[in-house]
């Protein structure tokens, strides 16, 4: 997508709407955008009723599709980064983890 530039939000959004419903949760869980805060694969793990083990690989494979399309991990912190400075996100994790149902 592109290639060292930064990425506005409408970008990161498509490249997370490109991924598998199941992918696009996790990342968005583990980077806390839209939810308020970043949350642990542990603390993802319990949610699903899955191992930690199970989220690590769901996460690392969605890293992976991103990186294809030129989103870094560092523009999903950029992404949190500036939601949180002011926007009113969900505090609980089942709010969450149903967005984009």
């Amino acid at each position: 997508m592109l290639n060292g530039m930064a990425m506005d939000a409408s970008q990161i959004a498509a490249c997370l709407r490109g991924l598998p419903p199941l992918q696009e949760k996790v990342v968005r869980l583990h980077y806390g955008l839209g939810c308020g805060r970043a949350h642990s694969v542990r603390a993802i793990a319990r949610a699903f009723g899955m191992t930690p083990e199970v989220i690590n690989g769901i996460l690392i494979e969605a890293q992976r599709r991103l990186a294809d399309m030129g989103l870094q991990p560092r523009h999903l912190r950029a992404a949190r980064d500036s939601d949180a400075s002011g926007s009113v996100a969900p505090r609980r994790m089942r709010s969450c983890r149903d967005r984009g149902r």
